[in-house]
């Protein structure tokens, strides 16, 4: 902002500083003045011991140290994050030096998310710098992106019917339905049994019924059997045709 509106004193840049700020900006600078072109680097040593860490490098080698891409991060967005913690971690340091590009290199690779990509960078770019390294890994996720797509348009594409489970109040109908027919399939096998058993239960019955009345009905002639035992002369009479006497006994 200080550039582009053309502050160049200190005391043009405290007291737009002391303007733009607001909250607990505004109360970590409340007492200080802005008369003094000092008054610049006052403010910012107070905001920095207010919002900043204690050691801001060694927090940013620690970040360095522990830099991983996260599964949805592009090879080109963890590159520009390596990158940027590298600078707060070391300044003053330049990145394409032997060391700080070795440096990067190992932790690019070390960071990575896919372990085949790791391996392949280790066996075809060691003897790389680490642009070279970040491209020939953008290379290598090209061609694997572009294989997955071959395979997906020269795989068949197969349609299966999908077979939905019908709702509860659909089942029941038909299990009662079928519930139904056998209970009548079991009534007609057993039908002829129990008509055959009701018909021998009423002829048994008539029987002894039968029975007793025959043995009721023939009780006369038993009588009369009996009495023509115990009388022969009533059996000889019984023979002579009415209205003839009978000759007298010698």
């Amino acid at each position: 902002m200080a550039l582009c509106n053309g502050w160049t004193t200190g005391v043009e840049k405290a007291q737009n500083l002391f303007i733009a700020m607001e909250g607990a900006a505004a109360e970590t600078v409340r007492g200080l003045t802005a008369d003094k072109d000092e008054d610049s680097d006052l403010i910012w040593k107070n905001l920095s011991r207010r919002f900043g860490h204690i050691d801001e490098p060694e927090r940013a080698k620690r970040r360095f140290d522990n830099k991983k891409q996260l599964e949805s991060e592009t090879i080109e967005v963890f590159e520009q994050g390596l990158r940027t913690v590298f600078r707060e971690a070391w300044p003053t340091g330049d990145p394409k030096s032997k060391e700080n590009d070795s440096m990067l290199q190992h932790r690019f690779i070390d960071g990575l998310f896919d372990p085949a990509l790791q391996q392949f960078l280790r066996l075809h770019a060691r003897t790389v710098d680490f642009v070279t390294m970040v491209a020939t890994a953008r290379q290598y996720m090209d061609a694997q992106e572009q294989a997955k797509i071959t395979a997906i348009s020269k795989k068949p594409n197969v349609r299966f019917a999908a077979t939905e489970d019908p709702p509860p109040d659909r089942i029941q109908p038909i299990l009662d339905g079928l519930q139904k027919v056998l209970q009548t399939v079991f009534d007609n096998q057993n039908r002829p049994s129990e008509a055959n058993v009701g018909e021998n239960a009423p002829r048994n019955g008539g029987s002894k019924k039968g029975k007793a009345k025959g043995n009721r009905a023939q009780s006369p002639a038993n009588s009369d059997a009996s009495t023509r035992t115990a009388n022969p002369d009533s059996r000889y009479r019984e023979s002579e045709p009415r209205g003839r006497m009978p000759k007298p006994s010698v």
